[in-house]
C-alpha cells in the first residue's frame, strides 16, 4: 500500500507554500525519520495521519528500497501551521511526546533540506496529548469496561509540571547540541544546558528554562556551518566551473579564483561564503551565456530563413543542438551549456563555408565516409564503457544512499565532465570536405581519448573510490580501458 497522505515532493512543497502564505491554514502532518537529516514529510489536507499506519508503510518502503533490510523509523504525527504572520516558523503541534530525531529531520528537510525553497527556516513545538490509533471506538474497551475518556488540547487539563515540561526541552535539544561539539557555539550551549540542569534540579525552572532558550537560539545560529553546506549542489557548480576553465571559456582568472574561494569555504565550514561564491561563478558563466547565445542566435536565424537551407548542413542538428544548450542552461548547467555554444558555432562556420553550398556540397567518399563510421564505432565504445563505468559507482552510491544520500547523489557528477568532453568530439555531426578534414578530426578526437585517460589514471578521486570502505569497485581501470577502447577504434586504418 503507498504511504497515507500526501508524500510526492512537489504536491508537499506546494501545500507547505500555502502554508507559509496563510497563517490560517492547517494541515496534518507526519514525518517518517531515518535520521536527523534523512526522512520523509507527509502532509494531509484533512485526514489525520496516523502514526501506526505512518510507521508500518514507511518501514515497508524503505526495508523494499534496501533490499529487504528491515529499517526502524522514528515517526511523528499531528497538525502543523504557520506560526505568525509574515514569519518563517512552521508550528508542530504534536500527538504525543516529540521525537528528538523526528524534531531534528523535519527541521532540516524544511530549513535545508529539499524544502529549503519554499521559505521556511526552523520550526516550533507544541506537544498535546495522544489519542492511541488502535483504541476502540464504541461502547466497551477490550477489556469489557467503559473506555476512558481522553482529554484533548481544549478540554480542561491539569497544570503541567514544570519538571516534565522542562525535561522534555532538555531531550530535544541534545541530538543538536551533540552535533555541534567542537565549536564556539556548541560549547557555549553544552555550558548553559549544564547550568540550566543545575536550576533545575534546585527547582528553579523559571531560570532554567530562559538558558534553554539561549541553548534554542544558539542552535538556529549554528544552521550555517559546513553540515549544512549543500554537497551536491556544490558539486554540481565546481563541475560546470571546471568545464568552463578546461575549454579555455569565459573569464579563466575569475572562475578559477572563484573555484579556489568556493573549496576554501567548504574546507573551512563557511556556508555563508559557499552560497555567497556559488552565485558569483553562477553569474560569472551566465555572462559568458548570454555573450555567446546573442552572437550564435542571429546566424541561426538567418541560416534557418535561407531559402537554400537545405544546401547549408545539417540544419536539423543545428536546431537539435540550440535545443540542447537552451536545456542545459535552464537546468543551471552553465558549463555544459556554454560548450554546446562552442560546438554550434563550429557547425554554423561549417554551414557558411563555401564547401557547404551548392554544387560544392558533394563530398569526396573514400577516407571521409570510412572516418564516418569509425568515429560512430567509436562513439558506441564509448557509450558501453560508461555504463560499465557508472555500474561500478552505483555500488559505492548504494552503500552511501543509507546514511549520506547528498554524497551519494554528488558523485554522479565524477564522470560528467569527462564524459561530455569526448562526447561533443564523437558525436559532432558535421562532415569533412576532404580526406586530410577528415583525418585531422580523426586525430582531434584520437588524442582527446588518450588525454582523457592519462587524466584518469591520475585522478585522485577516481583511485580513492576504488578503495572507498573496502568495496570491491573498479571505477579507474574500468574508465581507463573504456577510453582505451575509444583509442584504439579510432586507430583502425581502412
Amino acid at each position: 500500500m503507498p504511504l497515507p497522505g500526501i508524500s510526492d515532493e512537489k504536491e508537499v512543497k506546494l501545500l507547505l507554500k500555502k502554508l507559509l502564505d496563510n497563517k490560517d491554514e492547517v494541515f496534518k502532518f507526519a514525518v517518517a525519520a531515518h535520521g536527523p537529516k534523512e526522512g520523509q514529510l507527509i502532509l494531509s489536507k484533512k485526514e489525520k495521519l496516523k502514526k501506526k499506519e505512518v510507521r508500518a508503510e514507511a518501514e515497508a518502503e524503505a526495508k523494499k528500497e534496501s533490499g529487504g533490510k528491515a529499517v526502524k523509523l522514528d515517526v511523528m504525527t499531528g497538525e502543523c501551521r504557520l506560526h505568525k504572520e509574515g514569519g518563517t516558523t512552521l508550528r508542530l503541534i504534536v500527538a504525543g511526546k516529540a521525537i528528538a530525531k523526528a524534531v531534528a529531520c523535519a527541521e532540516h528537510l524544511l530549513a535545508r533540506g529539499p524544502f529549503k525553497s519554499i521559505g521556511f527556516t526552523d520550526v516550533i513545538l507544541e506537544e498535546v496529548e495522544e489519542v492511541d490509533d488502535e483504541a476502540p471506538q464504541s461502547g466497551t474497551s477490550t477489556t469489557g469496561e467503559p473506555p476512558t475518556s481522553k482529554k484533548t488540547p481544549t478540554d480542561t487539563e491539569a497544570p503541567v509540571d514544570p519538571a516534565t515540561q522542562f525535561n522534555k526541552r532538555l531531550t530535544a535539544l541534545l541530538p543538536a547540541i551533540k552535533s555541534m561539539a567542537g565549536t564556539p557555539q556548541g560549547e557555549q550551549a553544552k555550558t548553559h544546558a549544564q547550568e540550566a540542569g543545575r536550576l533545575a534540579h534546585k527547582q528553579e525552572y523559571t531560570q532554567a528554562n530562559e538558558l534553554l532558550d539561549q541553548v534554542d537560539q544558539l542552535v538556529k545560529t549554528a544552521g550555517s556551518t559546513a553540515r549544512e553546506i549543500d554537497l551536491t549542489a556544490v558539486a554540481q557548480v565546481r563541475q560546470e566551473v571546471e568545464l568552463m576553465i578546461k575549454n579555455g571559456l569565459g573569464d579563466v582568472g575569475g572562475l578559477k579564483a572563484g573555484l579556489e574561494q568556493l573549496n576554501l569555504g567548504v574546507t573551512n565550514k563557511d556556508a555563508a561564503s559557499v552560497e555567497t561564491t556559488s552565485k558569483e561563478l553562477k553569474h560569472l558563466m551566465h555572462v559568458e551565456w548570454e555573450r555567446r547565445l546573442k552572437i550564435v542566435v542571429p546566424k541561426v536565424k538567418e541560416l534557418l530563413s535561407s531559402p537554400f537551407q537545405e544546401q547549408k548542413g545539417d540544419v536539423n542538428k543545428i536546431r537539435d543542438v540550440l535545443r540542447f544548450a537552451e536545456g542545459r542552461a535552464e537546468e543551471g548547467r552553465l558549463g555544459g551549456a556554454v560548450v554546446s555554444l562552442t560546438a554550434l558555432e563550429k557547425l554554423l562556420a561549417h554551414s557558411a563555408s563555401p564547401g557547404a553550398k551548392g554544387e560544392a556540397d558533394v563530398i569526396p567518399r573514400g577516407k571521409v565516409a570510412f572516418t564516418v563510421e569509425v568515429l560512430s564505432q567509436a562513439k558506441l565504445r564509448w557509450d558501453e564503457g560508461l555504463r560499465e563505468v557508472r555500474a561500478e559507482l552505483k555500488k559505492i552510491q548504494d552503500g552511501l544512499g543509507g546514511f549520506d544520500p547528498e554524497l551519494a547523489a554528488a558523485l554522479g557528477g565524477v564522470i560528467d565532465g569527462y564524459q561530455q568532453e569526448l562526447d561533443q568530439l564523437l558525436g559532432e555531426a558535421r562532415k569533412p570536405d576532404s580526406d586530410k578534414d577528415a583525418q585531422a578530426w580523426r586525430d582531434e578526437a584520437r588524442q582527446h581519448a588518450a588525454t582523457l585517460k592519462a587524466e584518469v589514471l591520475k585522478d585522485d578521486l577516481i583511485a580513492f573510490l576504488d578503495t572507498y570502505r573496502g568495496t570491491a569497485v573498479k571505477v579507474q581501470a574500468k574508465f581507463a580501458a573504456a577510453l582505451e577502447k575509444v583509442e584504439n577504434q579510432l586507430a583502425v586504418e581502412a
